[in-house]
């Protein structure tokens, strides 16, 4: 794919709703931390949402998960993305499941297409206590 898109954003989020007639998008509970009871943790599904635009025909989206510690991959995923027109922006949405975080610390998501790098965000990946909520 020539040119490459460029990331308006990426989140992360407990669920996206999309609204049948409008197909308008609500993100329910974006967060930048995560809390889990303990580890190695199998993360309960969550959602990563980007929004691509100047992109221009078919291409392979990946979202690479890493531990930034001793940048270890947790997690990859792989899909073909289309971008119909360069003025386009399209919606990757990924739901993510099962993630599996060896340790607490800071995870990078890192946002590929064709190869190349489009967007990465960090997720701190805390140990919850057990009366936290």
């Amino acid at each position: 794919m020539i040119p490459h898109p460029v990331s308006i954003g990426l989140l992360f989020c407990d669920y996206v709703i999309v609204e049948a007639q409008t197909s308008k998008m609500s993100y329910i509970g974006t967060f930048i931390s995560l809390g889990l009871p303990e580890f190695p943790a199998v993360a309960p599904p969550f959602s990563v949402v980007a929004t691509l635009t100047d992109g221009r025909g078919e291409g392979q989206v990946e979202l690479v998960v890493a531990h930034l510690g001793d940048d270890e991959e947790v997690f990859v995923h792989r899909a073909r993305i289309h971008f119909p027109d360069i003025l386009d922006e399209v919606i990757y949405h990924l739901r993510a499941r099962p993630v599996t975080f060896p340790t607490p610390g800071l995870y990078q998501f890192t946002l590929l297409v064709d190869g190349e790098w489009v967007a990465h965000r960090r997720l701190l990946v805390l140990q919850k206590q057990e009366d936290e909520p």
